[in-house]
């Protein structure tokens, strides 16, 4: 294996290429990607089968500055901020503009444009700076502010936990990015609206989910649970749904994913302020397991409901994820990991249609990393398997060489 991209590697590969070809029927056949490069197109090309996914000419209205504009023509909430930012300098008033036009802000984000899973996100907290805040008594000019947060710039907490301020602020100035209040409270949940742009331009609602986010500053995925919480499920759903309006209007075809902030209201319990955070003009780590899901049981997602009915008519739910991993997991094959399913009954069951799935297994041995989605009747069941399966793979890795046995 290498990082270069597997379709490079395809396209190098002539004799490859014809055996696709003579395995295919051109007339029937599409290229489905995670997401589309000029590479991808090219294959697709090559091929001579349609490519369903995000063309490579829109991927700028999925960037983080894209993402704002797009939500600001649909209508949508968004936090306070700026997009096409690119210098210190340019960083530095961005911030001084939301810290002036919202005096309670304490936190402000920093986005690369081209973040992903969050790891491209830097948090800037304001209390150190609170002599030259806008209002305080002895409040410095805008210059002095402006100068100031320059100064503390370096110190942002970076979700990346292996960068510093030089190279990102080096990538920040290539690639250009946003800078947005951070959105606090004490209760924030992080839901996300998925979304389906067919060949004949036809948008549907396929699913939402609330996102487990991780990292310093709870800015990285870690996993999601579907559906998302009912008591803004739908509002989150007809937001997606009008930003995907815009994108259809651009001509975007694919699967799309729109990225929310919820607060709930602290005089007002079950009712949830939201904010619009970014658009993913790709597949997500939400793609899959909803997919598997209907391929388990024939089942359809209800958009009167915002719930996922079986083949039978009952509604399922899951909580899934990407990164289950220990250091103890390293070493185990697939097949190490498919017989603790069995022997512990951990694996899906047809008949009661619930259980768990194993996925991305092809990190597990060399990193001890492997996918997880565990599916059931209610939300506590989903998660009773989840949490049931994180306990079985610990314990069954417990021993002195990682292994104690089945």
């Amino acid at each position: 294996s290498s990082p270069r991209p597997l379709t490079a590697k395809i396209l190098e590969r002539p004799r490859l290429m014809r055996r696709i070809l003579r395995a295919i029927d051109p007339d029937r056949a599409h290229m489905s990607c995670f997401t589309v490069s000029r590479l991808e197109r090219t294959l697709a090309v090559r091929l001579g089968i349609p490519l369903y996914g995000v063309a490579p000419a829109h991927l700028e209205l999925g960037t983080k500055s894209g993402s704002r504009r797009v939500f600001r023509e649909a209508g949508v909430p968004m936090p306070i901020g700026t997009e096409g930012v690119k210098s210190p300098g340019e960083i530095a008033n961005a911030v001084a503009d939301i810290w002036e036009e919202a005096l309670q802000t304490t936190k402000v984000v920093v986005k690369k444009d081209h973040g992903f899973s969050g790891e491209g996100n830097a948090v800037l907290d304001l209390g150190p700076l609170g002599a030259v805040a806008p209002g305080a008594p002895d409040a410095a000019s805008r210059g002095g502010r402006v100068d100031r947060i320059l100064q503390e710039l370096p110190r942002m907490r970076f979700a990346c936990t292996t960068t510093s301020w030089e190279p990102f602020r080096d990538e920040f100035a290539e690639m250009g990015g946003i800078v947005e209040a951070f959105v606090e409270g004490k209760n924030v949940r992080s839901p996300s609206g998925q979304l389906r742009i067919d060949p004949r331009g036809e948008l549907e609602c396929v699913s939402t989910h609330d996102q487990i986010l991780g990292g310093p500053d709870g800015q990285t995925y870690a996993g999601a649970r579907f559906p998302a919480d009912d008591e803004y499920r739908m509002e989150i759903q007809s937001d997606a749904l009008k930003v995907g309006r815009v994108l259809t209007e651009r001509g975007v075809l694919g699967r799309v994913a729109v990225d929310f902030m919820a607060v709930e209201r602290p005089k007002e319990p079950g009712t949830w302020d939201r904010v619009a955070i970014e658009i993913n003009l790709r597949m997500s780590g939400t793609t899959h397991p909803l997919m598997i899901m209907k391929m388990l049981n024939a089942g359809t997602y209800d958009p009167k409901t915002g719930l996922f009915l079986s083949g039978l008519g009952q509604p399922r739910y899951y909580v899934c994820t990407d990164t289950l991993s220990a250091p103890t997991y390293r070493g185990l094959s697939v097949e190490d990991a498919l017989d603790i399913a069995a022997v512990h009954g951990l694996h899906y069951r047809p008949w009661t249609d619930d259980g768990t799935v194993f996925h991305l297994l092809g990190a597990l041995s060399q990193f001890g990393k492997l996918g997880v989605t565990a599916y059931g009747a209610s939300e506590a069941e989903a998660q009773a398997h989840f949490d049931n399966t994180t306990q079985i793979l610990d314990e069954a890795t417990a021993g002195p060489d990682g292994f104690a046995g089945l």
